[in-house]
This record gives structure tokens, C-alpha cells and sequence, in this order.
């Protein structure tokens, strides 16, 4: 399906859905190489297991308690 979505045509006036899913696509890509990068590490005491995404996580919801920030 992606492959035909055309997303080099996002920037074209009414197309900002498709520009917003590239966008949200490649901050989750990005996270996904930080968080590799990150475990390679000498120091890292932390492994990523596995990397799961998009239609494979359908139906499944995980409720993420708030975390208070301050500015």
C-alpha cells in the first residue's frame, strides 16, 4: 500500500495527511535508530529485545501512566 501512496506528491496543496504521516513514519524511524545506537553501547544496561510497528501492533493498547515534567 505505501508504495503507491505517492508521497513525493505530499507537498501538493490538500495533501497534508499524507505529509503528516511521512513526517510521524520518520520520527519513529529515527526513535527506532536512537534506541539501536544507544543499546549497542558499551555502557548501555539495556537490550532491545525486539521492535514492533504499525499494522502488527493493531488491537493491542498499553495505557502509559503520566509523567509529570516541569518546564
Amino acid at each position: 500500500m505505501n508504495a503507491d501512496a505517492d508521497y513525493a506528491g505530499a507537498v501538493v496543496p490538500g495533501q497534508h495527511m499524507k505529509l503528516g504521516f511521512l513526517q510521524h513514519n520518520l520520527m519513529i524511524s529515527r526513535m527506532h535508530f536512537m534506541l539501536e545506537i544507544a543499546s549497542r553501547s558499551n555502557k548501555a544496561r539495556v537490550e532491545l529485545a525486539a521492535w514492533r510497528q504499525g499494522a502488527e501492533l493493531r488491537g493491542n493498547k498499553v495505557n502509559v501512566p503520566q509523567i509529570p515534567h516541569h518546564v
